[in-house]
């Protein structure tokens, strides 16, 4: 078992967030993760890994918790896509089924979305195998009930690389609307064939802190 899998077993079993204090002392306890050179996990070490970590786990003040990863939903579309294809129909008065960590939008599975995974889970198992993904296509992201985003800092932003021009957490936080069901629309193909497995892989990837050879993803 990893520390991250480590870190994620012993906050699942609690159910509230804790401490890495209280982390590192509950992987010690239970032998859940054992270091090369044989010494106890150091909170210093729960806190690295969690901020390596973004999509796994969320801060609160000095709280460690699960983070509720949002949703991804994919709408294939053969041919050009447009602006307009994103933005098509209207969202008002859409009903929302919330079940555990997942929020189900009705108003995009009626309109042809389908419902392909949480952030978390694609970035863990990767994108599935459907032949949906295989075409050029509209994506949305969608957040969990009671959803409360998280920052990295700036300092950290900058050496992870992976944005282009960092903003400050203020700033974010005064970005951020609350209550949101819907935070982003994409497209895959809109001046030539992209497919949308490869613009959703670019996003997650991106996500996860990492880059290609060609820097950051610039829609992420």
């Amino acid at each position: 078992m990893t520390l991250h899998e480590a870190i994620v077993t012993v906050l699942r079993s609690k159910g509230t967030p804790m401490s890495p204090r209280e982390i590192a002392d509950e992987i010690n306890r239970r032998r859940l993760y054992i270091r090369g050179d044989g010494r106890p996990v150091p909170s210093s070490q729960i806190s690295a890994r969690v901020n390596k970590y973004p999509h796994l786990f969320a801060r609160i003040d000095s709280l460690i918790e699960l983070a509720k990863s949002r949703t991804v939903y994919a709408k294939a579309r053969r041919g050009r896509i447009t602006e307009r294809s994103a933005r098509s129909g209207d969202p008002r008065g859409h009903s929302i089924e919330r079940n555990n960590d997942v929020t189900k939008i009705n108003f995009l599975e009626r309109k042809g979305f389908k419902c392909i995974g949480t952030i978390g889970e694609l970035t863990e198992l990767g994108l599935p195998d459907i032949d949906e993904l295989a075409c050029c296509g509209v994506y949305a992201i969608t957040t969990p009930h009671d959803y409360r985003p998280s920052y990295v800092p700036l300092n950290m932003t900058e050496r992870q690389g992976n944005v282009i021009k960092p903003w400050r957490i203020e700033a974010l936080e005064k970005k951020w609307v609350e209550k949101a069901d819907i935070v982003y629309y994409g497209l895959a193909g809109e001046r030539s064939f992209r497919p949308l497995k490869k613009r959703l892989r670019d996003l997650i990837q991106h996500g996860a802190g990492k880059t290609t050879d060609r820097g950051p993803h610039r829609g992420g």
